[in-house]
């Protein structure tokens, strides 16, 4: 349906100025984040934080005021009639106590005893509580963070609920919180990522076309010798030091502040012609920074413009497969050879040059103190892409100010909100497409053919891949199966309703041998005695007859028995169907070791497929034979030689050198083509070092050509001479402790036994440069389930031992004799370690276990973009899993798709995609909404908000939306903001300046509106101040049309007539009735269900009519009537309407009346009376000067007045605001005549004055009083 709606523009001044809600806002937040640490310092480490009762003064003006004021007044209105005073009075002993409305419409009245609810006393006769006002603020309590207060003091739950933010339930969440608030964003200058004049996330925002980037090259190269770059220019003449990479953006900065550069940027600037070359024009410092880097960015890179591949610089692919596995510093250098081979830049300047064209295409690789080990491609390149994502969302440009270090502390920092948790998810899928490419993954062709499906299998690749080390974490960490929890998970559903599972109540039954020794329940499934019957209650079993001490003094034994105590298996009978707790028990270990397995088969695949191509090649080809390395296994034994002499010699057995064999590494040898290499492989950390010098020492000891332990098939205890120490060039606690290797130990005592041989491949497979491609090679996949089946950290028996903490009844069995060797000492400490227990000593094994394992969750963390800390392994470690999973499932999650066309975006989501996401496809509208809520939560956490520069425009330029064609013989157009400067439109950039060269073919069709926060009021809400406003609209028509008969009311009702209608004969006055009638008639049939209540859109507009549709709406029946709308309000706009004039209904009134003059009438919008009321007042005040000039036809077609052509004075008696002004004025009469008088004495005095010509200064008028 094709139609032109009226609207009429929200010119209303005495709204919120934007920055002084931000400047609330953050006034908030500091408060906020002073409660929030008060409440760190006062809870433990471990507490749950059950309730908030940390408050906050609620600031004025801030965004969660705009939307609680009006609650708290409909709450006070509610609460001040004198029957609920009084009520108030009894129940609380004061006047004016505090009162509550949660929004589940509770509502609480505070009382010196504490909170009253409010329920029992709503419907007390002759209270005259109204119900429709309650449900109205519980509606508003839902959008303002669950609650409407009478006063200003509102708790900090409430505030980071109604700003989306989670409310922190542990210590951790909460420190994690303050972190977040806390974080220090380096100041970001306004040029951003420099590439703001060429390339914009908003589309609504001009870039240079095609034409003035030629424009621009041309005048650089007539301001330049020939064969010259201007950088180069630029850096010889600002003589500053010697550019490297880290040093770029000081240096730049330097270049571009340069007397010298500013000089230039001028010169260009006026042969251009641009905005700021004319007279009366100014430029800031930033605006001519931004030209001067434009033209070094076009003058550098000729490719800009054209089609070029997924960031690439030209030809010059940043993700080229060749520099798979290599830092970020060789790209970089193979980034400025091709630049100088290119002759963009000479050597000395290349460095600056790369960090201008990369901040936009690949900021990841500006980013200064990357260390090395982090390399193209891997799972560390991606995590860290990741972090470079989101400081880019929060400030543009921040990643050329950041270093890596800086970057990873903010990316590390966990979601606080739903819509940030998303925002990092969708993080994720430029990294993710950037490794599956130089992966090999898939391809830039078919990346290019169907981007879509093309980034999906990107990720699920990626998602199978990281499983893998999330895996390796939880495995760690999950603590070990727990006999106790076992043996209660089967008891409790077999004795419901039993208290006294964990209580030693139990005996054994009486008799030779029986334990004195009362038992749980608990305790005797777990030693497997509960289903023997052997135990109960004393009472249970019958008095025994046999003699004792007790009877024979007393002559009677005590009696026990008690016939009327039921025995626990009538009680429970379920207890003699359970199944041995220790098959559950064993399953579980079983189950744990697997993982743990699995988990150490992982770490050493990741550790093999990342060793360098040439080890690698080695190792997949040859020979590989394992050694374990061990301390001395001797002992001594004593043998009888006759009589009292014995004979001692040292020997050792095959089992006492298992248990002196180190764990926690192997020695690797490869042989291939005569040649062997050796490699220190350290199983649980991950690490894998080549040792050439050991190398050497095992092929000349002959240690390859010895047996196998494998192949060992004799009497584990038979006594051999012992094998003597040899001095060997490793760290033997690395193998025996695991103690990180820091190589300052080199040699060591220790014994080199040979595990196993795995033969050469008979079709050996080459080596990838791509650690992902090595990680699934059979031969690594081979090599790491032989070395964790024939070198585990544990065997089930030895786990078994450490999961198993003996019952007591279990202890009394052993006569106190507890099994210690060494193989249990090490197992028991890994327990430990996984379970981070707090009570008892470590010891050497113990410390080396606990790092080891700590350091092989670390490691894992690390590749998976994971923050591993001891105090919260499980939740770091399964982080990554579970946010990889969310972005496969965040289209169900949402009910949408991530990828699909967008539609009509609101002017708060334009733009966000490219935040986190810079392919090639649109992201769906729901997905932008959750961006541009985590954009805003991001810059509120940050304490600003850079939408917030929009405001920068001059104050007397017109800043609008609009459509503009670039080419005046296209009919392409766009939809653009632009600002009015000296006659002349211009393009408007992210800081709200205007720049470049004047737009031709602009127009503009509503009034720039900086983006409001994201949150509004209900729709009830509008609802009943609508519906409270047309009694209002309707009095005031009554009114009019009875002025217009009043003989008393003439002189001044036909002054009034004539000076805004242009014309007071009888036919104008004739014309005036008759509108008054047809509205009159409009507004009888009328009610809310006419009305499209769109809470979102904010263009400007109050309100839009809908002429078509109201036709169709004239023409229906009565019962049709209802379901036509026609009229659609902007309630973000009318409310801020009403409530900026002290919640006044006249003034909606007068909205309405406009509204609906578009309708019978048939009127238009020429021309508005604009509101000047000062931020804060209450009265309406308008200046009424360009109504007055359209009467008199002197209201200029162009409104600044650049034109001589007026618009007829005819117009007036048909526009809209002219006919809402006059009948607001005729209504004045009647009801607030001393301010009619002041209006009309105004009027008076204003016209008696002009001569000719059009009225210049303001003519104000006050409108509507609040009553």
């Amino acid at each position: 349906m094709s139609y032109k709606a009226n609207e009429k523009f929200f010119k209303y001044a005495a709204g919120i100025d934007t920055q002084q809600r931000l400047d609330a806002d953050a006034s908030e937040r500091n408060l906020v984040l002073a409660e929030l640490k008060l409440s760190l310092a006062n809870s433990a480490t471990d507490q749950k934080i059950l309730g908030w009762d940390y408050q906050i003064e609620l600031q004025k003006n801030s965004s969660l005021d705009l939307i609680h004021a009006p609650g708290k007044a409909l709450l006070s209105s509610l609460t001040q009639t004198v029957a609920m005073q009084s009520l108030l009075l009894g129940l609380t002993q004061q006047d004016r106590p505090p009162i509550c409305v949660a929004q589940s419409g509770k509502m609480e009245v505070f009382a010196p005893d504490g909170w009253i609810d409010f329920k029992d006393h709503k419907n007390r006769e002759g209270l005259g509580f109204d119900h429709s006002v309650l449900s109205l603020i519980t509606d508003i309590a839902k959008e303002s963070g669950g609650y409407v207060w009478t006063d200003n003091e509102i708790t900090v739950e409430q505030w980071l609920g109604f700003h989306g933010y989670d409310v922190p339930t542990t210590a951790a969440q909460l420190n994690n919180l303050i972190a977040y608030f806390e974080f220090d964003f380096p100041e970001v200058d306004e040029l951003g990522n420099y590439s703001g004049q060429l390339v914009v996330d908003d589309k609504s925002f001009i870039t240079l076309s095609s034409e003035q980037c030629l424009a621009i090259k041309n005048v650089t190269s007539q301001q330049l010798p020939s064969q010259s770059r201007l950088l180069d220019s630029l850096m010889s003449g600002s003589r500053i030091g010697v550019a490297v990479h880290d040093n770029a953006a000081v240096l730049l900065k330097q270049v571009i502040g340069h007397s010298i550069s500013q000089d230039w940027a001028r010169s260009c600037l006026q042969r251009l012609g641009w905005y700021g070359s004319q007279a009366g024009q100014t430029m800031s410092e930033s605006q001519l920074d931004q030209l001067l880097v434009t033209a070094l960015l076009l003058d550098i890179n000729p490719f800009i413009g054209k089609p070029q591949n997924r960031k690439s610089i030209g030809s010059y692919e940043m993700y080229s497969s060749r520099y798979l596995g290599r830092p970020a510093s060789v790209v970089l250098e193979g980034l400025r050879d091709h630049m100088v081979n290119n002759q963009w830049v000479r050597h000395d300047s290349a460095p600056l040059a790369i960090h201008l064209c990369l901040a936009q295409v690949a900021p990841e690789f500006i980013v200064r103190q990357v260390p090395t080990s982090i390399t193209i491609g891997s799972l560390e390149w991606v995590a860290f892409c990741r972090g470079v994502a989101l400081v880019e969302a929060v400030v543009q440009g921040a990643a050329r100010v950041m270093t890596y270090a800086q970057i990873m502390a903010y990316a590390q920092l966990e979601p606080v909100s739903q819509a940030l948790a998303d925002v990092h998810t969708l993080a994720l899928i430029d990294p993710i497409v950037d490794w599956a490419l130089i992966n090999a993954v898939v391809t830039e062709t078919e990346l290019k053919q169907d981007e879509q499906a093309t980034t999906q299998r990107a990720i699920v690749a990626y998602q199978q891949y990281v499983a893998n080390f999330s895996q390796v974490s939880i495995a760690y960490s999950t603590p070990l199966p727990d006999r106790r929890a076992i043996a209660r998970a089967a008891l409790e559903p077999a004795t419901p309703g039993c208290d006294f599972l964990e209580k030693p109540r139990l005996n054994q039954r009486p008799g030779l041998g029986a334990s004195p020794t009362t038992m749980s329940m608990i305790d005797l499934h777990m030693s497997g005695d509960l289903t023997t019957q052997q135990w109960n209650f004393r009472p249970v079993f019958p008095d025994s007859k046999a003699p004792d001490l007790l009877s024979q003094i007393t002559g009677s034994r005590p009696a026990l028995h008690d016939p009327s105590v039921v025995s626990i298996y009538r009680r429970y009978p379920q207890l003699l169907r359970l199944v041995d707790n220790n098959v559950e028990f064993i399953r579980q270990l079983r189950s744990h070791l697997d993982q743990l397995n699995e988990a150490l088969a992982t770490t050493l695949k990741l550790a093999l497929s990342r060793m360098s191509y040439f080890d690698l090649q080695d190792v997949l080809r040859g020979e590989l034979t394992f050694l374990t390395v061990r301390d001395s296994a001797v002992i001594t034994r004593t043998t009888p030689i006759g009589g009292p002499l014995t004979r001692e010699e040292p020997v050792e057995s095959q089992a006492g050198k298992d248990a002196a064999t180190g764990r926690f590494g192997v020695v690797m040898c490869a042989t291939h083509g005569g040649k062997t290499s050796c490699y220190e492989v350290f199983t649980l950390r991950g690490e894998i070092h080549r040792n050439d010098e050991l190398a050497r020492l095992i092929v000349s000891s002959g240690k390859l050509q010895a047996p196998a332990r494998v192949d060992f098939k004799g009497d584990l205890k038979t006594h051999v001479a012992p094998t003597p120490k040899q001095r060997l060039p490793i760290n033997i606690k690395c193998y025996i402790e695991g103690v990180a290797n820091d190589f300052k130990v080199t040699r060591s005592e220790a014994i080199i036994d040979k595990l196993i041989v795995l033969s050469a491949p008979t079709t050996p497979s080459k080596p990838k440069n791509s650690e992902y491609q090595n990680f699934s090679d059979p031969r690594i996949e081979q090599i790491s389930a032989l070395v964790v089946s024939r070198h585990p950290l544990m065997t089930f028996e030895q786990l078994r031992a450490a999961a198993t903490v003996p019952t007591e009844l279990e202890r009394e069995r052993a006569k106190g004799e507890v099994v210690a060797t060494y193989i249990v000492d090490l197992a028991v400490p890994f327990k430990r370690c996984i379970q981070d227990l707090s009570s008892g000593e470590h010891n050497l094994v113990v410390d080396g276990l606990y790092g080891c394992a700590m350091d092989a969750i670390a490691l894992v963390g690390t590749v998976a973009g994971v923050a591993s800390k001891t105090a919260s392994i499980v939740s770091k470690a399964s982080s990554l899993t579970t946010r990889l999973g969310h972005l496969a499932k965040l289209a169900i999650a949402t009910g949408i798709a991530i990828f699909n066309p967008l539609d009509d975006l609101p002017s708060v989501v334009r733009g966000t995609g490219k935040l986190v996401y810079k392919g090639g496809m649109r992201l769906s509208r729901q997905t932008q909404e959750i961006i541009a809520l985590a954009k805003s939560q991001m810059s509120h956490i940050k304490g600003t908000h850079k939408s917030g520069r929009l405001l920068g425009t001059r104050h007397n330029a017109i800043v609008g939306q609009g459509t503009w064609r670039p080419k005046a013989v296209s009919a392409d157009t766009l939809t653009v903001l632009a600002a009015r400067e000296d006659f002349h439109w211009y393009a408007l950039d992210r800081t709200g300046k205007a720049w470049g060269p004047k737009l031709s073919h602009f127009a503009i069709y509503s009034p720039f509106r900086v983006s409001q926060f994201h949150k509004t009021l209900p729709i009830s809400y509008t609802r009943a101040v609508i519906e409270n406003s047309l009694p209002k609209a309707k009095a005031k028509i009554e009114q009019a049309i009875k002025a217009l008969g009043d003989h008393g009311f003439t002189k001044e009702r036909d002054f009034i007539i004539k000076a805004f209608l242009g014309s007071n004969t009888s036919d104008a006055k004739d014309r005036l009735l008759k509108y008054l009638k047809l509205i009159r008639t409009d507004f009888a049939g009328f009610s809310l269900s006419n009305l499209i209540l769109d809470p979102y859109r904010d263009n400007g507009n109050i309100a839009s009519f809908n002429p078509q549709l109201y036709r169709q709406w004239i023409a229906a029946s009565a019962n049709e009537r209802p379901k036509v709308m026609f009229m659609e309000i902007y309630t973000r706009n009318l409310n801020a309407h009403f409530i900026g004039h002290a919640y006044n209904h006249a003034v909606v009134a007068d909205d309405l009346i406009h509204e609906m003059l578009h309708g019978a009438a048939q009127t238009e919008d020429v021309s508005y009376a604009s509101d000047t009321a000062k931020s804060g007042g209450t009265d309406q005040m308008l200046n009424v000067a360009s109504l007055l000039n359209l009467a008199s036809g002197r209201l200029a077609t162009d409104e600044d007045g650049a034109t001589t052509q007026y618009h007829s004075a005819a117009k007036a008696v048909e526009n809209a605001d002219s006919l809402a002004l006059v009948i607001s004025l005729l209504g004045q009469y009647y009801t607030d005549k001393p301010e009619f008088e002041r209006n009309f004495y105004t009027l008076e005095a204003c016209l008696a004055t002009r001569r000719t010509g059009a009225i210049a200064d303001p003519v104000v008028l006050t409108l509507n009083r609040p009553e």
